[in-house]
């Protein structure tokens, strides 16, 4: 029936376009050779395509593009999903290595961050990305290598693939940090470290994020397999993957309120989720529906509670037992009101478009004052446990000269967090900025004045007008944070 009610709409009124695009396209038209450049230009437009949109190359199998192509120009000869696998992406990787590396050999030095992580089909990859400044101080970050890890994921393994990556690029000799998560194998694969405080090489809590890999980690993996440290980079702790172990500290006790609440969170959603009368019914009433959460990520689990707290689930729920009591109402305020701040951090220093080391400092100074000030009736162990664990993994980050550079000569920050009694880390960072502005100055002009704690004010400006509102940064004034954009490069 379809078919016939198809048929009769074009035998009618398309009958005028159907024959336009006969008379401007006849189906005699001589097909491009496969040397054409303009066969050769629409092939290379089809492969970008799925490079850049991320599509399934047997797209161009699918009957609509190919009808696209053809209405479009009818002399393409439709290119093969064969071809584009076999000949035309690896002519692209290619071109793309060249622009990289042609960009990295005008870079004086450059960072890098690597991880492992494994597709739905249980392949494990490891990424290397690399950061670097270029001479028109534009900030860049391309990725090197996505390689397939076979075999164990031990520091060794994870070190070959990871000098194989940068060897090629010849960046091993400028190479200034690498930054990895606290896992035990990569705290072995770049032994050379000067990661957060509260790690050492023998944590054994590091890996919740690899649980679904148990036996390709090799515990006996030992430091001196490895050949030659001495090219090691540095390595530091993704602050990211370390904020997230500390509210994994915080949240610590299977028997406690938080737990019981998140599960039962956790109920009401799927209930939720599994009626489409109760989606349409949350709809309706409050114009969204409830959020899931990822039982790995802290911050899912948080976004699935807020939405709990703007929404009365109990208008939709027919169960009872699915009801949130007034206390469980006000617990879940409060752990909204306790996490905020964290997950501001976290995004924050997630960011690729920006400097985010020296958002690291006033973070964790934020986090300390937020925790210090924030007012609760039920959750004040978890309270402790954040302010522990803060303290235990990031307390002395504030100490750490890399970071106090970093955050010294960022012009959102400068001293606007410091505590002016203590002077003595502040001082040291200062000469470590002189000593680099002496290196760099040309002449051999070093007529530079000694450090000091000045008594003013050394923040931005009050007229400097905030980007956004900030809640982790509240204990400073007029001090805006990054945007989710590239508003930093």
């Amino acid at each position: 029936m379809f078919q016939t009610q198809r048929k009769k709409k074009v035998a009618g009124s398309g009958d005028q376009l159907q024959l336009t695009n006969m008379a401007l396209f006849p189906r005699s038209v001589e097909s491009f050779s496969r040397s054409d450049s303009r066969q050769q230009a629409i092939s290379d437009a089809v492969t970008k395509m799925v490079i850049k949109d991320l599509v399934p190359i047997r797209i161009v199998e699918c009957e609509g593009f190919r009808d696209l192509l053809s209405l479009i120009e009818p002399r393409y000869r439709m290119v093969s999903r064969d071809h584009i696998q076999r000949k035309l992406l690896p002519q692209f990787k290619s071109k793309v290595e060249k622009v990289i590396m042609t960009m990295l050999q005008e870079a004086e030095s450059c960072s890098v961050t690597t991880d492992v992580w494994s597709s739905r089909r249980m392949h494990a990859y490891l990424g290397v990305t690399c950061h670097f400044i270029t001479r028109s101080w534009h900030l860049e970050s391309v990725l090197l290598s996505c390689s397939h890890l076979r075999g164990r994921h031990t520091g060794v393994n994870i070190l070959a693939e990871f000098e194989e990556a940068v060897e090629k690029f010849n960046i091993l000799q400028r190479l200034f940090r690498v930054v990895t998560d606290n896992a035990s194998n990569m705290l072995k694969a770049f032994p050379e470290s000067v990661s957060l405080p509260g790690f050492d090489i023998d944590d054994e809590d590091e890996n919740e994020d690899d649980d679904d890999m148990a036996g390709c980690f090799d515990e006996e993996d030992e430091i001196d397999d490895l050949n030659d440290t001495s090219l090691i980079p540095k390595r530091i702790s993704c602050f990211a993957h370390t904020l997230q172990l500390c509210v994994k500290d915080g949240l610590a006790s299977p028997s406690s309120i938080v737990t019981k609440v998140i599960a039962k969170a956790a109920k009401v959603v799927n209930h939720i989720k599994k009626s489409t009368l109760t989606t349409e019914k949350m709809e309706t009433l409050f114009g969204k529906t409830v959020v899931s959460r990822n039982e790995t990520r802290w911050n899912s689990q948080l976004k699935m509670i807020r939405r709990l707290v703007q929404v009365n689930t109990d208008e939709v729920v027919e169960k009872p037992e699915l009801m949130f009591t007034s206390h469980e109402k006000v617990v879940m305020k409060e752990l909204v009101q306790i996490l905020e701040p964290f997950e501001e951090a976290t995004d924050l220093t997630q960011g690729d478009q920006y400097v985010s080391v020296s958002l690291v400092i006033p973070s964790v100074v934020g986090l300390q004052k937020h925790l210090q000030q924030v007012e609760v009736r039920y959750l004040s162990s978890v309270v402790t446990k954040l302010k522990t664990a803060l303290d235990n993994r990031l307390g002395d980050v504030v100490g750490d000269c890399l970071y106090l550079c970093a955050t010294l000569l960022d012009p959102r920050f400068k001293m606007a967090w410091h505590n002016p009694e203590e002077t003595d880390d502040m001082n040291e960072a200062k000469r470590k900025v002189l000593e680099e502005v002496v290196s760099l100055t040309p002449n051999g002009d070093h007529d530079v004045q000694q450090p000091g704690i000045s008594s003013e004010s050394e923040g931005l400006s009050s007229d400097e007008p905030p980007l956004k509102k900030s809640k982790l940064f509240s204990f400073m004034q007029s001090v805006p944070i990054p945007k989710k954009t590239k508003d930093m490069q």
